[in-house]
C-alpha cells in the first residue's frame, strides 16, 4: 500500500513579479504554490458582484486554492508511479472512498482522475480509476472506453477484466460478461466470487 505523504508548509517567501508588485507563497503542497496574488484576485472578484467584505469567504477561497493544489499533486504522484497489477483494485477503491469523502460528490472524483490521465494518458491506475467512477455514475459507455485502456496495455488485469464484466451485464450484453467473467478464472482459478456470479448466468 503506499502512503503518499503531503506536507503543507504554510510561508510568507516573497518575491519579485514586477518591478512595482510583490507576490508572495501562502502555503506549498508538492510542488504546487497557493500565492497571494490568486487569493486576492478571487476575492477581489467575489467583491465586485456587490457581496460585502467576509472573512469566511477569503478562508474558503483559501481552502479551495489548496485543494486543487493537493488534487494536482496527486495526479502528479500517480502518473509517476508505477503500481502492482494486484493492488491496483484495493488502492483504487480506497483512494475514490476517501477523495469522495473529502470532495463531497463522485464528480470532483472524475475530476481527480481525469488530471491523471491529462499527464500520463496510459497510466493504469488513472485509466482504471476513470472507469470505475464512470462506472459508479451509470455512465456506461464512458467506463466501457477505459476499461479497454487498461485491459489494452495489461491484458492480465484481473480486475479490470471483472469490472468489464459487471458493465456488460448491466448493459444487458450478457453473452459477452460472461466472456470476461471466464477470462478472470482463466488467469485466477480460485475467485470462488466470479463462479458463483456465472452459476447464476446459467441458470
Amino acid at each position: 500500500m503506499r502512503i503518499l505523504s503531503l506536507i503543507i508548509i504554510l510561508i510568507n517567501i516573497p518575491f519579485l513579479l514586477s518591478s512595482q508588485s510583490i507576490d508572495k507563497i501562502e502555503a506549498i503542497i508538492g510542488s504546487e504554490m497557493v500565492l497571494t496574488s490568486e487569493i486576492e484576485s478571487q476575492y477581489l472578484q467575489y467583491l465586485s458582484q456587490g457581496y460585502t467584505k467576509s472573512d469566511e469567504v477569503r478562508c474558503k477561497i483559501i481552502d479551495d486554492l489548496l485543494f486543487q493544489n493537493l488534487l494536482v499533486h496527486h495526479a502528479k504522484l500517480d502518473s509517476n508511479i508505477i503500481v502492482n497489477n494486484e493492488d491496483v483494485s484495493n488502492e483504487l477503491s480506497k483512494r475514490i472512498s476517501y477523495f469522495e469523502q473529502q470532495l463531497g460528490s463522485i464528480e470532483k472524483v472524475e475530476l481527480y482522475f481525469k488530471k491523471s490521465i491529462d499527464l500520463n494518458p496510459t497510466n493504469t491506475e488513472g485509466n482504471f480509476g476513470m472507469a470505475r467512477v464512470l462506472h459508479q455514475q451509470n455512465k456506461f459507455e464512458e467506463a466501457f472506453t477505459y476499461y479497454v485502456k487498461v485491459l489494452e496495455k495489461n491484458p492480465r488485469e484481473i480486475e479490470a477484466h471483472e469490472k468489464m464484466g459487471d458493465l456488460l451485464l448491466q448493459m444487458g450484453d450478457t453473452s459477452n460478461a460472461i466472456r470476461f467473467y471466464q477470462n478472470v478464472l482463466k488467469i485466477n482459478s480460485s475467485r470462488i466470487d466470479v463462479e458463483q456470479k456465472l452459476e447464476k448466468l446459467s441458470y
